[in-house]
């Protein structure tokens, strides 16, 4: 897509991803944004959204990451990871929304030894912990096309929560979840991963911080669960083990992504 074309469309575009009563103040803020660095898109891979829309990725993320500066919910590693997800959830919706399913389940994934940004690996499973699914242990290959719109719903109105930080907040059910959010956020701060680096996420001592981000992130989820019980929409435990496998695969795709995957060595 064009650039030229942008200045028409972007503001329809991020639509999807903006909670309604934060559009005029997003749109105030962002007028002036400038000085972001773009290297979390540049060094890493962004197939999905396809190559003509790069330019367009681009736009949106300075916007994005302009404006989640700006609030200042999240560390700094989950306003890049935030700005870029959302950017790729809004171009999805707009022109290939069937794909967003498959994002928020396996990423930006590549077969070519590409790697995908670390820390928006790490936001696509936080919101994928406290995301609401529609019909939410059903399987995929039962799921009607009433279903599909309802998770690409899903999908966005996540993104958008996430976006307005305190709609997310209310949305992790416990206090403990979001004081874990921003424990995440800050070991990360703490780490040597940076975009600027693309290779730092697979040096081995980032390796771990990496992996242990992501056991937190399971934990997150674990507590939606626990909770699920307790209200009893989850009946058998072959439905809760069903779902720990499906955020575990999640998870594996991460890992994956981001290059830290280890093969179990043969004996």
């Amino acid at each position: 897509m064009a650039l030229q074309d942008e200045s028409v469309n972007i503001n329809n575009i991020l639509d999807s991803v903006l909670i309604y009563e934060d559009k005029n103040t997003f749109l105030n803020i962002v007028k002036d944004a400038k000085d972001v660095n773009i290297n979390p898109i540049i060094n890493y891979h962004n197939s999905i959204v396809g190559s003509d829309n790069i330019d367009l990725l681009t736009s949106l993320y300075i916007k994005l990451k302009y404006y989640l500066e700006e609030k200042n919910d999240y560390p700094e590693p989950l306003q890049e990871g935030l700005a870029l997800l959302a950017s790729k959830v809004a171009i999805l919706k707009a022109f290939m929304p069937n794909k967003l399913r498959d994002y928020f389940d396996i990423g930006d994934y590549s077969r070519y030894l590409q790697f995908t940004n670390p820390f928006e690996e790490i936001v696509r499973l936080l919101l994928c912990s406290v995301k609401q699914d529609s019909n939410f242990y059903n399987d995929r290959i039962n799921r009607n096309s009433k279903d599909s719109l309802m998770e690409i719903d899903a999908c966005t109105d996540i993104v958008s929560k996430a976006i307005n930080g305190m709609k997310l907040y209310q949305d992790t059910e416990l206090l403990y979840n979001w004081s874990l959010i921003t424990d995440i956020g800050r070991h990360l701060v703490c780490s040597n991963v940076s975009s600027d680096e693309p290779m730092s996420a697979r040096d081995k001592n980032n390796k771990s911080v990496i992996i242990e981000q992501f056991d937190k992130i399971r934990y997150i989820y674990s507590t939606r669960i626990t909770t699920q019980i307790l209200l009893g929409n989850l009946p058998t435990e072959e439905i809760v083990e069903k779902l720990y496998t499906r955020f575990d695969n999640k998870i594996l795709y991460a890992i994956k992504n981001i290059g830290v995957y280890e093969k179990t060595k043969r004996k």
